[in-house]
């Protein structure tokens, strides 16, 4: 099963219109057991109290928003529905890496060690839970709640976000384009499967964390049931590194991405980009594989 989670977030900045105005903007976009969960946030500050204005996303207008007494509003856009092909896209599929091996029981659910691979699969999991929640708002809460046009699916497509007033002018605005201006979270888990009948298995998670210009990339895989010995890993047909799995038959690595260091084949740009993932034997033969992009 495939679970990933996307989460950006960019501030609206004011014109001179309303000067003294703020806002932010968020898209979640969530997969989790074929079931596909996404929102699309706007909020605003700083205006006049009771004045409509209306969100312009990419150019068209979707709602009205209306200050209160504060002079703040906001709407939030939800979607929740099963994906059809998440099942079927499942069931089709010594460098500077730090390698680790016999430090931890073949069981992946066993408790005592904690890796950072363990770590970021709990992070995922707190993000998806608080995605899946985030419609139980109080009634106190001052956004509106939309159903999310067809429009805006993916709200990981969503670029360009204003808020205007009657007249017509922009009084807010901002874009996900603006990767200067943009905090991200990207988390994926995907499991690898074994050929030619082995009982081996693995996982990998991938995570992307951003804020402003600041990058920083992983990929964690973790084997076990393999044979010990060392194999090779390969990311989008790059040769990536190795696996060293030990007599404990487990082992794991650790792919990394920044500005000072890269680890990860030169050939990927983003961890967003990785498709396919193998863990290929001695013999060049594939012993794990999965699939990682849509």
């Amino acid at each position: 099963m495939r679970t990933s989670h996307t989460e950006r977030t960019i501030s609206l900045s004011a014109t001179d219109v309303q000067p003294g105005a703020t806002g932010q903007a968020q898209i979640q976009f969530s997969s989790t057991g074929g079931v596909l969960d996404q929102f699309f946030e706007v909020h605003s500050q700083g205006l006049p109290e009771s004045v409509s204005y209306d969100l312009r996303v990419d150019g068209t207008t979707y709602a009205t928003i209306r200050t209160d007494a504060n002079g703040s509003g906001g709407v939030v856009f939800q979607d929740q529905r099963t994906d059809s092909n998440e099942g079927k896209a499942d069931a089709a599929e010594g460098q500077d890496t730090e390698n680790f091996s016999g430090g931890r029981p073949a069981d992946f659910d066993q408790s005592g060690t904690t890796t950072d691979l363990e770590a970021t699969r709990q992070l995922a999991q707190v993000l998806l839970q608080s995605l899946l929640h985030h419609a139980d708002r109080s009634e106190g809460d001052s956004p509106i709640q939309l159903p999310l046009p067809t429009a805006l699916t993916p709200v990981t497509s969503i670029h360009l976000v204003e808020i205007v007033d009657s007249s017509g002018r922009i009084v807010l605005r901002g874009s996900f384009s603006d990767t200067s201006r943009q905090n991200m979270v990207a988390i994926a888990h995907i499991g690898l499967s074994p050929t030619g009948g082995l009982q081996a298995r693995g996982e990998t998670l991938i995570s992307l964390k951003a804020r402003g210009k600041s990058r920083k990339q992983s990929v964690l895989v973790q084997t076990a049931g393999l044979a010990p010995g060392s194999y090779k890993i390969v990311i989008n047909g790059n040769a990536a590194g190795k696996l060293e799995v030990g007599n404990s038959a487990s082992g794991h690595a650790r792919f990394i991405k920044t500005k000072k260091k890269n680890t990860l084949p030169l050939e990927i740009d983003s961890v967003l980009a990785i498709t396919s993932l193998q863990i290929l034997d001695s013999s060049n033969q594939i012993v794990l594989s999965g699939r990682l992009g849509n």
